[in-house]
């Protein structure tokens, strides 16, 4: 594609192509097909416009209108957009309209009360996720806007407060923001998104892909998706992915999918068909269950000797092997069949390799 010299369009028009390069496709995009009426439903379509309504105002420096406005949105109505403006508004964004061109002040400032231990709160978060992560470099503006609208009384006290919480993470997995901001795009038309993609020892492959959501699960980001090759919903890990790209196809979304069953339907990121799953602990190895919710469908029941037994509803059964392998014979998987036969193999394996 040969480049064309700025100074040959309308300032206008050049706003306008950044708006639609950032939020949508130009006139010729498709529109969304919206599925359901329930008010959650509408309420999700509703948050995703008006991102993509503050992305386009802050790419159009000099302004967009709103028909312009409504091709890069690809949802709703005129009457739609004008609400959404109106409660942008009302939330405290400095919009304004002159001559029916739409702009957004970036350098305005929403007071927002809060206290030192929710300032110390954002920066335990920040180093939970850790610079790799996919929020990383948002989190890291965040803290510091946060810190530079306090006084310098108190952010000196909240620095020297900051000293005395830590937070670690050994899951430095990398996940580029360009790509994760395209399958964010992506999913907020309801656009199909081509990704190129490699499992490990595997040699990278083009796969076209229904993005549904971004997924941070044990401090690795995923972008839970149906893959059109497989007709079937996978995750893919972002470090993965070296390239992404946002198609000009809409697709409808999945009404029986539902992102919170998908997710609690593994244990951490492995999913798979679900179990009823027993597992016995020791009195030992029996505050790892006690003191921490590893499964939201967990449950406890006492046994001799300070013991317990573990009960839940999970899929990704090789990962719950390779936690109850790694206590030594303290913990013990009663069942399903399949889940004792994992830990089996897996401890078989270990004192072959460790067998002098």
């Amino acid at each position: 594609m040969t480049a064309r010299a700025p100074s040959r369009k309308p300032t206008r028009a050049i706003d306008r192509e950044r708006a639609k390069r950032l939020g949508g496709t130009g006139s010729k995009a498709r529109r969304t097909k919206r599925i359901g009426k329930d008010d959650s439903e509408r309420r999700g379509r509703q948050v995703i416009r008006q991102m993509l309504i503050l992305a386009s105002l802050s790419a159009a420096t000099r302004g967009i209108g709103v028909r312009d406005l409504l091709q890069v949105v690809g949802d709703g109505t005129v009457r739609t957009l004008y609400r959404d403006l109106e409660q942008l508004q009302a939330a405290g964004f400095a919009l304004a309209n002159e001559g029916g061109l739409w702009t957004l002040e970036t350098k305005f400032r929403i007071t927002v009360p809060f206290t030192p231990d929710e300032a110390i709160a954002l920066l335990v978060s920040s180093q939970a996720i850790g610079s790799s992560g996919a929020f990383a470099s948002s989190l890291a503006t965040l803290r510091a806007k946060v810190l530079a609208s306090m006084s310098p009384t108190a952010r000196a006290f909240c620095e020297e407060l900051g000293e005395t919480v830590v937070a670690t993470t050994f899951t430095h997995a990398t996940a580029g923001e360009p790509l994760v901001a395209l399958a964010r795009e992506a999913i907020a038309k309801d656009h199909a998104l081509a990704i190129t993609h490699a499992k490990p020892g595997q040699t990278p492959r083009r796969r076209v892909v229904d993005p549904y959501a971004i997924w941070v699960a044990d401090g690795r980001t995923y972008l839970i998706a149906r893959c059109r090759e497989r007709d079937e919903m996978l995750h893919f890990h972002f470090s993965r992915i070296s390239a992404a790209e946002v198609l000009d196809e809409a697709f409808d979304r999945d009404p029986r999918f539902e992102l919170e069953t998908y997710v609690a339907s593994g244990f951490g990121a492995f999913v798979g068909p679900t179990h009823d799953i027993v597992i016995d602990l020791d009195g030992d190895v029996a505050h790892a269950a006690r003191e921490t919710r590893i499964h939201d469908s967990q449950e406890l029941e006492e046994r001799d000797g300070g013991g317990v037994r573990l009960r839940l509803h999970a899929g990704g059964l090789r990962r719950l092997a390779a936690w109850v392998a790694g206590f030594g014979g303290k913990a013990r998987a009663v069942e399903p069949p399949e889940l004792v036969d994992e830990v089996r193999a897996l401890a078989t394996g270990a004192l072959g390799a460790h067998t002098r």
